[in-house]
């Protein structure tokens, strides 16, 4: 996303560049939980200005991710929240924490508020606060931050934002660069969807422990602001790269649009990477839930983007669909997975006396089986090795 801020009133002038890692056929680095942002400030005029910007981000451990927060700060799930300050070389963060969810719920993890700090800047902090308007009127009145706010966790229904300022002094002329990343290490994802339909009647009380590929690359928050710092430039580099290979190409704006857009579905909850190293993914989602899941093989069977941009990544639905769960005995392939893997397959459901595999759609779709033959085809020509295609199609 880039931004160009209007110029009226402004001393100076602001433009914004936001963006998530996105580096073809580098899906490690493409999986960085955060999201960089990069304003260029350049002053105009004859004579030095020093320029303060501000990030404020609101402590959302313990949150459902469907609940109403009322009051700006207000929900049932929140209480016991905590913001720290972490000084790293050359950055500064607010950590964000609970301290009384459930260690391995899947709401307890961490959220952090960084900047990129350089020699001569300055950095100031208000680590907890539940008024925007206060901890404004603080920011306007001193030209920076006080510092902790509010002392100690947050009470039951309650969180804290935490906000941190940056100050530079820009030379006539001068353009220098506020780095701002907002990161998040939630490493504990479960099975939240029906697998009811297909066979797996399980207690609506329990759930199957999925887990995050990120959490396996990146095991704290602390290493994941760590390895943004050391390859920010790396990073940014090679997104841009990409950004400009996409959006200077001579096709029709029309294709680009349309390719451009496929990318984001890899972005959004519709996808998951899970800890078990392979990708899986709904049909969709709305703006609650995932919908139809999993693995779809007549709706995947379209999906191109994914495996011209990271094969490794879309080399793992194979996986799923050939040896780790929707191949019969019979070798038909079922249309969906359930997960996780281990669980009893789907197919072995369809003798079961009063099962009626039309409760899940199809049971197997002879354009996703096809399919899965042509995608294998299409994994060795992206470069997949002869092991991994012989351990598809042996013999």
């Amino acid at each position: 996303v880039e931004v160009a801020y209007p110029k009226s009133g402004l001393p100076v002038n602001v433009t914004l560049e936001a963006f998530n890692p996105c580096i073809p056929f580098d899906s490690k680095n493409s999986s960085y939980p955060a999201i960089i942002f990069n304003y260029t400030v350049t002053n105009p005029s004859a004579y030095p200005v020093q320029v303060t910007l501000l990030n404020s981000q609101q402590n959302l451990a313990g949150w459902n991710g469907q609940s109403e927060i009322t009051d700006d700060v207000m929900d049932r799930n929140y209480g016991g929240n905590s913001n720290i300050m972490l000084s790293l070389k050359n950055m500064v963060a607010i950590d964000m924490s609970n301290t009384l969810v459930d260690t391995f719920h899947n709401s307890n993890g961490h959220i952090a508020n960084a900047v990129l700090t350089e020699d001569g800047d300055t950095v100031s902090t208000m680590l907890q606060f539940d008024s925007v308007r206060v901890m404004w009127e603080n920011f306007i009145s001193s030209r920076g931050l006080p510092g902790q706010g509010s002392e100690g966790l947050s009470p039951h229904g309650k969180t804290w934002n935490g906000a941190l300022a940056l100050t530079k002094e820009i030379g006539a002329g001068e353009t220098k660069v506020f780095t701002f990343i907002l990161a998040w290490h939630f490493p504990h994802r479960y099975q939240d969807w029906t697998q009811a339909a297909f066979g797996i009647n399980s207690d609506s009380k329990s759930k199957w422990y999925l887990g995050n590929q990120y959490a396996n690359f990146f095991p704290s928050i602390t290493q994941v602001l760590e390895g943004l710092r050391s390859d920010i430039d790396f990073l940014t580099k090679n997104t841009r790269n990409f950004r400009d290979a996409m959006f200077n190409s001579t096709l029709p704006w029309q294709l680009i649009d349309s390719a451009a857009g496929r990318i984001s579905v890899a972005r959004s909850p519709t996808s998951m990477w899970l800890g078990d190293g392979r990708f899986y993914a709904f049909e969709g989602c709305n703006t609650t839930a995932g919908c139809c899941p999993l693995n779809c093989t007549h709706v995947w069977n379209y999906e191109m983007a994914i495996a011209r941009l990271w094969p490794d990544v879309e080399r793992t639905m194979r996986d799923v669909e050939f040896l780790n769960g929707q191949l019969c005995p019979n070798f038909q392939m079922m249309s969906r997975v359930t997960v996780p893997l281990d669980l009893r397959r789907w197919f072995s459901f369809l003798s079961a006396p009063g099962y009626n595999p039309g409760q899940a759609s199809t049971a197997a779709c002879a354009d996703g089986e096809i399919g899965g033959v042509l995608k294998v085809y299409r994994e060795v020509k992206m470069g997949a090795s002869k092991d991994w295609f012989d351990s598809m199609w042996p013999g």
